[in-house]
């Protein structure tokens, strides 16, 4: 009988890393499917020698915490990976993935790449509009790796599960990390100006004894699950602050005396968040079943 984590599960295979650094290849124990029990990559699991050579997992610890798309569990952090360019930034989807994180109780901060490309302003306008929805903000210039090692200390003891669009360069930055080339990188179609998916499994990666990157497979649309629409607002970190309003049941639509609409006026909440907030809200309030 042994212990260890799941660093990735390929073609019905589990691959676990145990105490020591050995990686063991198993199957899961035939109960998990009857009970329609999925493992996911970052599940600490229990195993015990099978036959011909390969484990079999018998046991899935509880987990901390589970994230659904991509799978992943028991995450100490994510990091929110796009572009500020090729492909352009979609703040839509930036504003779901950092909903989805704080309903999973993940913290969770965004990292800017490919700055070297950027225009004049648009950095500093990326920082503008989420210097309140998250608490750190990196940037990485593609060309000459600078603030790697800003990133690389502040995920120093953390499993961190990366999230993002396909193309926004996660392949890159743990290429750039771990000081290999371990990840193949993806180009921009040219056709649809969207990332092409190089990474085609969720994979825990080892940088440091007590360090991981859990890397994921890249999307181009997300939907938040288990959040009921009236209750989004809590889910913008920022409206909290700005949440005394005349009604006790405001949404912070179209309701007379809001302060969250006041503060948006005044320069308070950013724009951008608020026109995404209202964007998700209609949403989901007008497909209810598939949230």
């Amino acid at each position: 009988m042994g212990e260890g984590v799941i660093i990735k599960g390929i073609g019905g295979f589990y691959y676990i890393m145990t105490e020591t650094g050995e990686e063991i290849r198993c199957r899961m124990k035939g109960s998990f499917r009857t009970k329609d029990i999925k493992p996911a990559v970052g599940d600490r699991v229990a195993f015990s020698e099978g036959k011909q050579g390969d484990g079999v997992v018998t046991a899935i610890r509880e987990r901390v915490n589970y994230i659904t798309r991509p799978s992943a569990a028991n995450v100490d952090y994510s990091l929110i990976v796009f572009a500020v360019k090729d492909p352009d930034p979609d703040y839509l989807l930036l504003d779901k993935l950092l909903a989805d994180n704080v309903l999973k109780n993940v913290p969770s901060d965004i990292c800017i790449t490919k700055c070297d490309l950027a225009d004049p302003g648009e950095v500093d306008y990326i920082r503008d509009n989420y210097r309140d929805a998250c608490e750190k903000i990196f940037t990485v210039a593609s060309l000459d790796g600078e603030g790697i090692e800003e990133i690389k200390e502040f995920l120093r003891g953390k499993t961190t599960l990366l999230r993002g669009v396909s193309g926004a360069g996660k392949s890159s930055l743990i290429n750039a990390l771990t000081g290999d080339e371990l990840q193949q990188t993806g180009e921009i179609s040219r056709k649809t100006r969207r990332g092409k998916n190089t990474t085609r499994a969720s994979v825990l990666i080892p940088l440091e004894r007590d360090t991981f990157i859990l890397d994921t497979p890249g999307f181009s649309e997300f939907t938040l699950k288990d959040i009921e629409y009236d209750f989004l607002w809590k889910y913008y970190p920022e409206f909290y602050e700005h949440s005394d309003c005349r009604y006790l049941n405001c949404v912070h639509i179209n309701e007379p005396g809001c302060e969250v609409k006041e503060a948006v006026a005044s320069g308070e909440i950013s724009a951008l968040r608020y026109g995404n907030y209202k964007t998700i809200y209609e949403e989901m309030k007008k497909a209810p079943k598939e949230y």
